[in-house]
This record gives structure tokens, C-alpha cells and sequence, in this order.
């Protein structure tokens, strides 16, 4: 792959590794925060109550509470799924580092 200056990109796999492997674990220890979370809410929320304060809070709250909801729900996953990508991203780098140096090898002398 050539850079913008006409120059070629290498992937250092020893540094962008132990990256994608801690973006896995933050996803891994979001998704569980966001379960404790989620839980937490639930259990608090009928302590908002019915009356005429609780209505219009509701009003402004259940919207809002859709959406980080949704996006709770998605978001560790979604960590999750780019750091695997990235890590398969390494590997064929790898297999193709290997493979592109053993054609070297084949060249006489």
C-alpha cells in the first residue's frame, strides 16, 4: 500500500496488537458496566412516580432514555466487532508479509 507521498505503509503488528486486544477488553468491561447500568435504571425508575412532577418529567426522560438504552445496547458490540476485525486485519497482514517473503527466498542468489 503506497502513502500519499508515494511511499509505502508498513503495519507494525507487535504495537497495533496489544491496542486492538485492550479495545476488546474495554467493550468487554463497558458491556459489563452497561448491564449493572441497565439493571440500576430499572430498578430506579418506578421511583419516579405518576403524579403531575413525574408525568412531565417522564415527558422529557422517556425519549432520551430510549436512545441511550439503544445505544447501550449496540455500543459494546460494536467495540467488540472492530477489535476482531482489526485483529483479523493483523493476521492476513502477517500471512501476507509471510507470503510475499518466501517468494523471495525462491530468487537465486
Amino acid at each position: 500500500m503506497t502513502t500519499p507521498g508515494g511511499g509505502y505503509a508498513q503495519m507494525n503488528t507487535g504495537a497495533v496488537l496489544p491496542i486492538l486486544r485492550g479495545l476488546a477488553e474495554s467493550g468487554r468491561t463497558l458491556d459489563s458496566g452497561w448491564s449493572n447500568s441497565r439493571a440500576a435504571i430499572a430498578d430506579s425508575e418506578p421511583g419516579i412516580g405518576a403524579d403531575l412532577l413525574g408525568q412531565a418529567f417522564r415527558s422529557v426522560y422517556a425519549e432520551l432514555s430510549t436512545a441511550t438504552r439503544q445505544a447501550g445496547e449496540r455500543l459494546p458490540a460494536a467495540i467488540l466487532s472492530d477489535a476482531a476485525t482489526g485483529e483479523r486485519c493483523v493476521a492476513d497482514y502477517r500471512a501476507a508479509d509471510a507470503r510475499g517473503a518466501s517468494a523471495f527466498s525462491d530468487i537465486p542468489g
